[in-house]
């Protein structure tokens, strides 16, 4: 399968909407047609795939802006295009595929998420991928304390464009959404928390 089927592949089993897969394959294809926007992405990948994801995006943002598309869309991009290699990647290491599929599918909540909040098909938390799901997160990382305050500030997470809103015209489409809407219209107020992450990096 080359990259042009699998992405094809990919996003249709991840269940992005077809909307979404037509745009994307349609920004491939340009790609792909312009040698230079093609020898460029394949050096973003591959600094990626080398766990350099700052610099890689740092290149994306270049290739957006040469090529006049959104920051946001092109990560998305460059996330998609590095699947195949990492599908390979779990192979190598015998990692299920399952586990593949159900990790990756959190790019069609990222990608929902950037369209509700910015009407962008793309993603505006590039910087989550790859070290989120790195597990070795919770084991570097202790709780200290937290605490309840007015501010909710990551309540578009939950209420994406309508945060913001009175608890009252909160949507409540989803039950976490409901939960929170009727915890927050009795006086309930969200929590923060603080912690230390221990580097791993050797210098």
């Amino acid at each position: 399968m080359n990259e042009q089927e699998f992405l094809i592949f990919f996003m249709e089993k991840i269940g992005f909407p077809e909307e979404a897969q037509e745009f994307f394959q349609g920004l491939h294809r340009q790609i792909l047609k312009e040698t230079e926007y093609n020898r460029r992405m394949d050096y973003i990948i591959k600094v990626f795939m080398d766990n350099q994801s700052e610099k890689a995006f740092e290149q994306a943002d270049l290739l957006a802006k040469d090529m006049n598309i959104h920051s946001y869309t092109m990560s998305m991009m460059l996330l998609l295009l590095s699947c195949k290699p990492l599908s390979e990647l779990y192979y190598e290491r015998n990692i299920s595929e399952d586990i593949f599929w159900d990790t990756l599918a959190d790019l069609t909540y990222k990608l929902n998420e950037c369209r509700h909040i910015y009407g962008i098909w793309g993603t505006f938390v590039r910087t989550w991928f790859p070290p989120f799901y790195q597990r070795n997160f919770m084991d570097n990382f202790s709780y200290i304390k937290g605490y309840n305050r007015k501010e909710f500030t990551d309540s578009w997470r939950i209420f994406g464009k309508d945060a913001g809103k009175p608890p009252v015209d909160l949507p409540r489409d989803t039950s976490l959404q409901k939960a929170f809407a009727e915890y927050l219209e009795k006086g309930g107020t969200p929590g923060v928390g603080y912690g230390i992450l221990f580097s791993t990096c050797s210098k």
